[in-house]
């Protein structure tokens, strides 16, 4: 009860932008599986870019408290309430959407260690090279695949 008297406490554009972060990793969850990770980041990108034009680090339209900062604690606070505990991915694609359909480019990274005879990956979004999702999770424990992945032109493919 406690945390749908928080919910409707928030604005309502931070209401709105708590249930599009919740859809999305809903819809990843499920994505992910059917169309794998290139074909729905793809998808996302297209829809994403829906209403608004990307911007720069420094210039996005957000200032004051909708900041890139300010969307990741919503993306995850929803993502602590779902039904279900969402991956790392799926948290990321998210917070990834949620930052990209308010004006904010952000990186989507992906990255890998070894563990002893484990392998382990994790997901994380940045915008302007600051981690933003799983804020004490140690990122640089991992080490980054290839660039980070912004929308590009090769993404629409």
């Amino acid at each position: 009860m406690a945390t749908w008297k928080r919910f409707w406490k928030l604005s309502w554009h931070d209401r709105i932008a708590a249930l599009e972060a919740a859809a999305v990793m809903l819809a990843s969850r499920i994505g992910l599986r059917i169309a794998g990770y290139r074909r729905w980041k793809s998808l996302l990108s297209r829809l994403s870019l829906c209403n608004v034009s990307v911007q720069r680090a420094g210039e996005a339209k957000y200032v004051g408290p909708a900041n890139p900062a300010h969307f990741a604690r919503i993306a995850g606070s929803a993502a602590r309430n779902l039904v279900f505990q969402p991956t790392c991915l799926e948290r990321s694609f998210g917070l990834w959407w949620l930052l990209r359909r308010r004006g904010f480019e952000a990186d989507l990274r992906i990255g890998g260690r070894k563990d002893g005879a484990r392998f382990e990956a994790h997901a994380w979004v940045e915008y302007s090279g600051i981690p933003l999702n799983d804020a004490g999770h140690d990122h640089n424990r991992f080490s980054a695949f290839g660039n980070p992945s912004t929308f590009a032109a090769r993404d629409l493919r």
